[in-house]
């Protein structure tokens, strides 16, 4: 949610700034914005999931299971999808918002 509404903010303080910016060349300004944000968030997302996940990682780790079970075990695979849907959604979330701020700040008076 943070990321939407920065790149909403970003898009509409370029369309502020630039009355001029209409359309296509506003989105793509606004997605090279969101990319940053993308990669900034993805990093502290990964790091969260699998900070949260380190516990379980050291269980699994001191077991006498190969690294192919403790991998394919429901609580390490739970853990791997969680960290990949929420990467999705992230990069997802930028060029999402970033359509919906263009068509939104394309009906605003100058």
């Amino acid at each position: 949610m943070d990321m939407s509404v920065g790149q909403a903010s970003t898009t509409f303080e370029l369309a502020q700034i630039d009355p001029e910016l209409r359309g296509r060349p506003l989105y793509l300004s606004a997605l090279n914005v969101g990319r940053d944000h993308i990669g900034s968030l993805i990093n502290t997302l990964a790091l969260a999931y699998f900070g949260g996940a380190l516990p379980l990682v050291l269980l699994l780790s001191m077991g006498f299971q190969p690294l192919s079970v403790s991998l394919n075990s429901e609580a390490m695979v739970e853990s791997i999808v969680t960290v990949i849907v929420a990467s999705v959604g992230l990069v997802l979330c930028v060029p999402v918002t970033t359509a919906v701020a263009v068509m939104l700040a394309g009906r605003r008076e100058p």
